[in-house]
């Protein structure tokens, strides 16, 4: 068993707005490994592991253009909305066998 301690800080800066964000994500990730030797050439093994996928920022949602169409289309609050992004997670398993054949 093992734990990974995670931490990513992500800024983003705008060169033709001038504005600046970030966003922190700190998680502590879970592994477990187990094996077995079937025979001194065949081993079996498993594992489960916690991963992620940092927030992040989308800075291009900043961009004048993209701006302009939204307000345009009345829906500049929608595309702000998507100026930050949620961390992702999920849990891989693997089960597998090695071999010397």
């Amino acid at each position: 068993m093992e734990a990974r301690y995670q931490e990513d800080k992500i800024t983003s800066s705008s060169l033709l707005t001038g504005s600046s964000f970030s966003t922190k994500t700190t998680k502590l990730l879970p592994r477990l490994a187990l094996d077995y030797k079937v025979t001194p050439d065949v081993n079996l093994y498993a594992q489960v592991a916690k991963g992620n996928n940092p927030s992040g920022i989308n800075i291009d949602v900043l961009t004048p253009n993209k701006q302009a169409i939204a307000t345009a289309l009345g829906n500049k609050t929608q595309l702000d909305a998507f100026l930050r992004f949620q961390e992702e997670s999920l849990w891989n398993y693997e089960l597998g066998i090695k071999g010397l054949f």
